[in-house]
């Protein structure tokens, strides 16, 4: 009779764990329908609301940086291009900012151990910022499925399932300029 308690035990904590991971997608779904931003840091540009955990507000010190990015993407110049810029002009980075803010505390570099002192602007983090849809002030959600339960893998959702709230922070960029540079 052991064998078979065995079996039904196993199944129970399978079927258990499953259920759980569903009801834990299920209310981070609920809280995201409503608008909260549950990311752990708020985005370059923003700084966390000291009043709600879950808003966002425009960080004084980066979102012109932000606009500045999205204004030469639209006069056609490239990802590379915006970062030698904003490196020949000193701007602070998304990790010094992160830094700054304790968010996040990358002074040390896990290979050698070393101060790191000075960090770029690459291609990559331009590229990052003209994608974000918060910087238009709406919040989109349900872009990924997960493949499997506690899977790391995602699937990019067709944009017809994303789930928008309007307005649920202030913008840094227009809709239409987002969407151009989106074009480009």
């Amino acid at each position: 009779g052991l064998d078979t308690d065995m079996q039904f035990k196993t199944l129970y904590y399978d079927l258990f764990s499953k259920e759980l991971s569903e009801k834990i997608r299920s209310s981070v779904k609920q809280i995201k329908s409503n608008g909260k931003n549950i990311n752990w840091a708020a985005p370059f540009g923003y700084i966390k609301d000291p009043k709600d955990k879950y808003h966002i507000i425009i960080d004084d010190k980066t979102a012109f940086i932000v606009k500045e990015a999205f204004d030469l993407l639209l006069k056609g110049y490239s990802c590379i291009q915006v970062a030698n810029i904003f490196n020949k002009k000193g701007y602070i980075t998304r990790s010094e900012r992160k830094e700054e803010l304790k968010l996040s505390d990358y002074t040390n570099n896990l290979i050698t151990g070393s101060k790191v002192k000075k960090r770029f602007w690459t291609n990559a983090s331009i590229s990052q910022i003209s994608s974000n849809e918060l910087y238009t002030g709406d919040y989109v959600f349900n872009k990924y499925k997960d493949t499997r339960i506690g899977g790391r893998k995602k699937i990019l959702l067709p944009e017809e399932e994303w789930k928008i709230i309007p307005n649920t922070h202030e913008a840094i960029i227009s809709r239409e300029v987002f969407d151009k540079v989106k074009k480009i």
